[in-house]
């Protein structure tokens, strides 16, 4: 493979390209720079990936960059290049790479196009040309061209004016004429059948007429199996210009179909699942991204590529998280897990995401595919559920669940620690006038503002739940006394005998008798700490109402 610095480097008849280990463009042929329409020198900041479409790019950072990283080369893939505001081009690449004194590496490029291979054909027919007068040279030319022509894996072959055979190589004999007569002298209608003849036979004769021709067939092997190929005739004119014949170069394109259409199905997945995908080197820059990273995020993908994935840090995680995160990745090739993340307009949302390592032969990480769906919904959900199962659908406050929940855990402190526990047992006065009265919509909106009464008047260690109806439940987590128990209980009796204001009524007047029960020898569990908080309650409401009692225990 020719280098930049030989010289016949613009005048190869191929696309030829050099740029260093990051795909940064170093020299490109003339060739290649009449394609991409760029000017001689070549401006800085060219990078290769500027000539290939999103599934061309994929190929080259998940196959491509790691083969050779991993082996040095890489021989006969199938690309598409696609030049800014040009039309796809099949074709197959060859590359090697090679270390510098340095450290560094530049690798050489070398696309190969099919109308550069007719265009190699021409120049391989116009050296026989010229070799005529001489007729050890022409043997010798003959000779090689012979050797040349078998080792190509395309079908090659000559026919005259009368459209007979006149060479043929090993691939093209077997193809047509597989252990029978030789193919050399025969008609190409007896050569191929009426059928592909009737295909064909207008192509030759236009090639006959110094049209060169390039078409495309499909055929079914002895297998079954389809094949499709591609046929250049490339007529042979003699110095006078006159047309003596046609070159027929036949290639199989069945793999380079099949993986263009790979290639479309695997860009389309890209572009259209509705989970976010973002590609990154190894070093963490976002090389490309589809559509979904876009409606989730926010950032465009020239907003992204070739900066850090930081740019979604939310701030929400701390540096043991991420690692946790590296660790785990770098360990097992992978990290799944629920990350928070920011939108570029400031809004955290919450990611389901799956980061994987793409590895080169070596085992080290030469990209990082990265996918997440935002499930930030699904979490609001859950957290809705999650809510309402643990409080009271009225009031927002702790229901009897969460309450006991609770109070279980204080209990499980007061065992380890020297702490206190109170547990005060509420029963509104005269809520039941008021509901019968004034209607079920006031009911409620007394309720809820007695919650906000209560709620204010209580640190926020303590908890506030109602149990149902009238009947509310506040524990006071380790208070410095019973004295302060009383007083809080106390403000409580005082804070509901004020009067309520509700929506246009002013002056809704309630009570609250309150029992109180503390954590003690007669009293160490959620069952006796409620029930005699209970009973003191209905103790209050004997003794007049509106006022404080203690259990006999506490």
């Amino acid at each position: 493979m020719p280098h930049a610095e030989s010289p016949d480097w613009d005048a190869w008849p191929a696309l030829l390209a050099q740029t260093d280990g990051m795909g940064r463009l170093l020299a490109a042929n003339a060739e290649l720079r009449a394609l991409a329409a760029w000017p001689s020198p070549l401006p800085e900041g060219l990078n290769l990936d500027q000539l290939l479409p999103p599934a061309s790019r994929i190929l080259m950072q998940t196959h491509v960059w790691p083969m050779l990283h991993a082996q040095n080369q890489v021989r006969e893939l199938h690309l598409i290049l696609r030049p800014a505001g040009g039309a796809a081009v099949p074709v197959l690449l060859n590359a090697k790479r090679s270390a510098q004194a340095d450290g560094s590496s530049t690798v050489q490029w070398l696309f190969l196009v099919t109308h550069e291979r007719t265009r190699f054909e021409s120049a391989l027919l116009e050296a026989r040309q010229r070799a005529q007068a001489e007729a050890q040279a022409r043997a010798e030319r003959e000779g090689f061209l012979q050797t040349l022509a078998n080792a190509l894996p395309s079908l090659v072959s000559y026919w005259d004016r009368d459209l007979r055979c006149r060479y043929a190589n090993q691939a093209q004999q077997q193809a047509m004429r597989p252990g029978s007569a030789d193919l050399l002298g025969m008609r190409m209608e007896d050569a191929v059948g009426p059928q592909r003849y009737a295909q064909k036979e207008a192509r030759a004769r236009a090639a006959l007429a110094g049209q060169a021709q390039q078409f495309e067939l499909q055929s079914v092997d002895a297998q079954g199996r389809r094949q499709h190929w591609q046929h250049d005739y490339v007529p042979d004119r003699r110095s006078d210009g006159s047309v003596q014949g046609f070159f027929v170069l036949g290639t199989d394109i069945t793999a380079l179909k099949e993986s263009a259409l790979a290639l479309e199905l695997a860009a389309l997945v890209f572009e259209r699942t509705p989970q976010g995908i973002a590609v990154t080197d190894e070093n963490g820059s976002i090389l490309s991204v589809n559509r979904a990273f876009t409606a989730i995020t926010g950032y465009s993908a020239e907003e992204a590529v070739g900066r850090n994935p930081r740019l979604l840090n939310s701030g929400t995680h701390d540096s043991r998280f991420f690692a946790d995160f590296w660790q785990q990745l770098q360990a097992k090739g992978q990290w799944s897990g629920e990350i928070w993340n920011r939108r570029k307009n400031g809004e955290l949302f919450i990611a389901l995401q799956t980061v994987n390592a793409v590895r080169d032969a070596d085992h080290a990480a030469q990209r990082y595919v990265t996918v997440f769906t935002d499930v930030t919904e699904r979490w609001r959900d859950n957290e809705r559920m999650r809510h309402l199962a643990l409080h009271d659908a009225l009031t927002g406050l702790a229901n009897r669940q969460m309450l006991e929940t609770m109070l279980t855990q204080l209990l499980s402190q007061m065992q380890r620690a020297d702490r206190r526990l109170a547990v005060l047992f509420l029963d509104l006065d005269g809520f039941k006038t008021v509901n019968d009265q004034l209607g079920h919509q006031v009911g409620d909106a007394l309720l809820k503002a007695v919650a906000r009464r209560l709620t204010a008047l209580v640190r926020s260690c303590d908890c506030v739940a109602r149990l149902g109806g009238d009947e509310f439940v506040i524990a006071l987590d380790n208070p410095s006394s019973g004295d302060e128990v009383a007083q809080v209980g106390e403000r409580i009796v005082a804070a509901l005998a004020e009067p309520f204001v509700l929506g246009q009524r002013e002056g809704v007047h309630i009570g609250v008798s309150v029992g109180v029960a503390q954590y003690g020898p007669g009293c160490q569990s959620v069952a006796e700490l409620l029930r005699q908080a209970d009973e003191a309650m209905y103790a209050a409401k004997a003794a007049g109402k509106g006022r404080v009692r203690f259990s006999a225990q506490a």
